[in-house]
């Protein structure tokens, strides 16, 4: 592989104005110093292999010297890298930023102190690419680990020139930021979304919730779910379509688990079955205002057959890891407030209890029929708090849509902004 790149240009495909030299292949131990020695604090913040989750630290401890366990060894100084030599897959690396002097990562981490700039550098190691390396030069199948020596052997490419190392890092640094806040958000999003859920809807016992929309009084009423819902199977018998009767274009679409996500329906998939294989089919044809719950392998998406969704699709039919819910009575029970329940606690709760296999889990028409629901006996009531909660998805989406594209890009540039 060496020979092969010294045969042609050491060139990223995107490159900042003014630079044209080669980049050079080096080995990480000519370009960082590795695991250097220190003399620790009597009393420190100890980061262990759980406390970073991608390029975050997520919690930290104090320890003392004489109490610490013995793998606390490596004392951080700003700018460092501390790279997880554990299942490094997880990319769960992190660059130390921290004016403190006091935080101490476990020998779980190779410690690097880097001779270019930090930031390029640490980019470098969060490439797919990098990854790979570490990988082919790890030892363990389900705890792959590599030896800081090892680590240190690996070759990269890095300009010579130190502005542009500098340029990539900057770049990068401010696409992690970025990243790092529309996390935040998206967490303190579901943290809300959480805690609405635990207020709107009556505690265990209680026939009130604790957070009321204005001009509700009456006591919320407990039913048996199949009294207020239908549930339908997928068809499984004989004539369930084979992958010689998939097509990629038709008039039945055949749902697949993959077209319903945790956000909802997903048509980036398609697959289709002829009208004559259709009507061989006995069950699981949606109507209008029907809810599809996944219910075997993948469990608890919900996705709602709207309008809007029967203009694009007039015919669907689900497949046989999934059940149609559907309203019996939309006097009593509104829509807006049954997709809450199915995409709130309900389904989670019931999932803890009632969910059956452990190498395909599932659940069944059966189980979900035992399940009692608590509701407002006002279809307005309903609706608010539906509302409410269907609003507040529909910005979770947008910011879970919004980190994803952010995401893309990042692994856009790690790909084209290095040789």
């Amino acid at each position: 592989m060496t020979d092969l790149k010294k045969d042609k240009k050491m060139i990223p495909n995107i490159r900042f104005k003014g630079f044209t030299d080669d980049w050079e292949q080096r080995k990480l131990k000519t370009i960082a110093v590795f695991n250097p020695k220190s003399n620790l604090p009597d009393q420190f913040e100890y980061v262990d292999l759980e406390s970073v989750r991608g390029v975050n630290l997520t919690a930290h401890r104090t320890e003392s010297l004489g109490k610490a366990p013995s793998r606390a060894q490596r004392l951080a100084q700003k700018n460092d890298i501390f790279y997880q030599t554990v299942r490094p897959y997880q990319k769960n690396n992190y660059l130390y930023e921290l004016d403190d002097t006091d935080y101490v990562f476990s020998t779980g981490y190779a410690q690097l102190r880097p001779q270019v700039n930090s930031y390029f550098l640490f980019s470098i190691l969060q490439r797919e690419t990098f990854v790979q390396d570490v990988l082919n030069q790890c030892t363990g199948t389900g705890y792959p680990a590599i030896s800081s020596k090892d680590l240190s052997e690996i070759e990269v490419d890095v300009p010579n020139d130190d502005q542009e190392q500098l340029e990539v890092g900057l770049i990068l640094r401010r696409l992690d930021k970025t990243l790092t806040l529309h996390q935040c958000k998206l967490e303190n999003l579901e943290k809300l979304k959480k805690l609405l859920l635990q207020k709107l809807f009556p505690k265990n016992g209680q026939c009130k919730p604790d957070i009321r929309f204005a001009g509700f009084t009456d006591d919320w009423e407990q039913r048996k779910f199949e009294e207020l819902v239908s549930f339908i199977d997928g068809d499984r018998g004989k004539n369930y379509p084979g992958e010689n009767d998939f097509l990629s274009n038709g008039n039945v679409l055949f749902l697949d688990t993959k077209n319903v996500r945790p956000t909802g329906f997903d048509f980036f998939h398609k697959k289709f079955i002829s009208d004559k294989k259709d009507s061989l089919l006995r069950n699981g044809t949606l109507l209008v205002n029907d809810f599809v719950l996944t219910s075997r392998g993948t469990l608890g998406n919900v996705a709602f057959y709207s309008n809007n969704i029967n203009t694009m699709f007039p015919k669907i039919r689900i497949n046989s890891a999934m059940l149609i819910v559907r309203n019996r009575d939309t006097d009593y029970l509104s829509n807006t407030f049954l997709y809450t329940l199915l995409r709130g606690n309900l389904i989670s709760k019931f999932l803890k209890v009632y969910h059956v296999g452990s190498a395909q889990p599932h659940i069944t028409k059966k189980d979900l029929s035992k399940l009692n629901i608590e509701l407002p006996s006002s279809l307005n009531e309903q609706n608010d708090v539906g509302i409410l909660l269907q609003n507040l998805d529909k910005i979770l989406t947008l910011h879970q849509r919004k980190l994803d594209e952010l995401g893309l890009l990042k692994n856009f540039l790690l790909q084209n902004m290095f040789v």
